[in-house]
């Protein structure tokens, strides 16, 4: 076997073996925690704000330019099929942090390796004038009782009331490695189910 062909799978078996550290070894480890968190607002007296968490499970290495994306699933909204679905796009991550510590940097740094994420349903920027897509769509199917308080998240499970136990929240969450510059992309979905109230006003110290 010649020195050239030696020398060209040797680069070869180097390039794979560079490509499986950086895109495995090295690769973001997230983790969407299990609850949408339900905390009291300091802003609208008998509102909530509903955040999700967000865990780096990394030893050593930090990630940045983190993006949570949500989107709603709701059956029952086509008559002739109840199997099928529309979805919504939920704003989340209102307040981001495009950056998450490690777990070696929460110790040494006294920081955190997790971030909450606020989940912005389209209820309208002003409750007062109780606008907001998802409302009028629930409005529609509950016309006997429509929604003329501040309408929650919970409501958007209630849309159509035979089908919440299959209407779910999709988040998905992107990040990029500080180290090796690679991407992750987790996804998780909610339930009704797994909405946990935090008996608490919603403030900083919660994270952003």
């Amino acid at each position: 076997m010649s020195f050239d062909l030696v020398a060209f799978i040797s680069g070869i078996v180097a390039s794979f073996f560079a490509w499986f550290m950086i895109s495995f070894l090295f690769k973001p480890r997230l983790k969407i925690d299990k609850h949408i968190y339900k905390f009291r607002s300091i802003d609208y007296e008998g509102s909530y704000v509903y955040k999700v968490k967000v865990i780096n499970k990394s030893r050593f290495f930090s990630v940045y330019d983190v993006n949570l994306a949500a989107r709603v699933y709701i059956y029952g909204l086509i008559p002739d099929n109840p199997d099928e679905y529309r979805i919504y796009v939920i704003n989340a991550g209102v307040k981001t942090t495009p950056y998450i510590a490690s777990k070696r940097e929460k110790n040494k740094l006294f920081t955190k390796n997790e971030r909450y994420f606020v989940i912005k349903p389209p209820f309208g920027e002003d409750l007062e004038k109780k606008k907001g897509k998802l409302r009028r769509l629930y409005n529609r199917y509950h016309e006997k009782t429509p929604c003329d308080g501040i309408f929650t998240l919970e409501d958007v499970f209630h849309i159509v009331e035979e089908q919440q136990h299959r209407t779910k929240i999709e988040f998905s969450v992107t990040a990029t490695s500080s180290f090796s510059a690679s991407r992750a992309f987790v996804t998780k979905e909610f339930h009704l189910t797994n909405i946990e109230l935090v008996d608490v006003f919603d403030n900083e110290s919660l994270g952003d």
